[in-house]
This record gives C-alpha cells, structure tokens and sequence, in this order.
C-alpha cells in the first residue's frame, strides 16, 4: 500500500492532518499535537520529550515538547519554544524546518504513519 496522495491519518477516530497550510508551521503543530497527543500513551509521550529521541526522530535538536522550559528558552536563553503553552502544559518546539539539510516535517509525516499503524484505531499500542 503506498501513501502517495495521502492527505491525513486517522488514528483512534482522530483526523490528522499531514501537511501544512502555506508554511504555517505554528498553526499546523497546534492543531495537530494535541490529536496526537490525544491517541499515544504515556510512553510515546515522554518520547516526544526526549532530546535524544527527537533528534533521531526528526532530526530536531530539542525536544518536540517539554514541560521545563522556561518561558519557551532554552537554557542559554534563546527562544527555542513557542511563547504559548500546549494544553496548559507543554511547550512546543518551534524549531520545525523543512529543507534537504532538516526535513523535519518529511519524518514527522512519517512518523504519523508509524502511529497509525502501532496505535491504529483499535485503542491498542499493536
């Protein structure tokens, strides 16, 4: 089965969009990260907190989200977070690029995939 043309996922009855709206990058991870959050347990979320992880993952360099940053710095004090805070409690990581150097978003697309096959829509981690 190929996902070309693929414009969502839908995991446990949760629509989510794959790509972005004319590169609103913010919009697009507010929208869909509480959805993912929504559909993953608790595990698959300390991962998106994890450094190491999402750099593996995504080729970030922080954390897809945390709740430790202070004000959304990093802690030389640059902005590496978006000033609002996620549900009340995570920052979001506002270092997303998508460039042949950084294609964050490519892997994260492909990331959903994974999701959608490990949580699916039958409420389980497969």
């Amino acid at each position: 089965m190929t996902n070309e043309g693929v414009q969502h996922v839908e995991i446990r009855g949760h629509k989510i969009n794959l790509y972005r709206d004319e590169d609103d990058t913010k919009g697009y991870l507010f929208d869909v990260l509480p959805k993912v959050l929504a559909v993953i347990d608790e595990k698959e979320t300390q991962r998106l907190q994890d450094k190491k992880y999402c750099k593996e993952k995504f080729d970030l360099n922080f954390p897809a989200i945390t709740m430790s940053s202070k004000n959304g710095l990093d802690k030389n004090g640059h902005r590496r977070f978006y000033p609002e805070l996620l549900k009340d409690k995570y920052w979001v990581c506002s270092q997303w690029y998508d460039t042949p150097a950084q294609p964050n978003f490519t892997m994260w697309i492909d990331y959903l995939f994974e999701l959608r096959d490990r949580f699916g829509n039958n409420g389980i981690d497969n």
